[in-house]
């Protein structure tokens, strides 16, 4: 998806469906979060679109931000002031966005996330925390937010 937010502007003036769902139930603002246009997502969100939309992977919005490469604090955080879920669990493992901002190299979305108040310490399906993908990642960066923000270091997943 492109960046465009022009044509947005225009579409939602024009009466587009801001909560319309494709085949895999994803929203426009999936789309937006997904291509780092956080003036789009601010669109969207001004016109009524949910925060916490879920796709048929139980995906948010925030979750496809979390995960971006780059830093996307402005996204998160207009994200969260319309009240997106920092919890929500990805339906396939059970990931939160805490633990998709810890498979990424950047962790700046990750410390984000924690300011806001997400909560790292939840574990995904298999046991693992948002430190131990990190580690697994060798996301140093990561492990180091982490660990300063009282992460547990001694959990283990389901294999020990």
């Amino acid at each position: 998806m492109r960046s465009d937010e022009r044509t947005a502007h225009d579409l939602l003036e024009f009466g587009a469906d801001c909560a319309a769902i494709d085949c895999r139930g994803r929203t426009p603002l999936h789309y937006a979060a997904g291509a780092r246009s956080q003036v789009c997502v601010a669109l969207l969100l001004d016109a009524g679109a949910s925060g916490s939309a879920i796709d048929d992977l139980g995906a948010s919005p925030l979750y496809y931000a979390a995960r971006l490469p780059s830093d996307q604090e402005g996204l998160l955080r207009c994200l969260f002031s319309h009240g997106a879920d920092f919890n929500c669990r990805f339906r396939y493992g059970g990931w939160t966005p805490a633990h998709a901002a810890c498979a990424t190299e950047n962790h700046t979305n990750l410390k984000t996330l924690i300011d806001l108040g997400a909560d790292f310490r939840l574990s995904d399906n298999w046991g693992n925390t948002p430190l131990q993908i990190a580690v697994f990642k060798e996301n140093v960066e990561a492990v180091l937010c982490l660990v300063s923000h009282g992460a547990s270091t001694d959990s283990a997943d389901q294999l020990g």
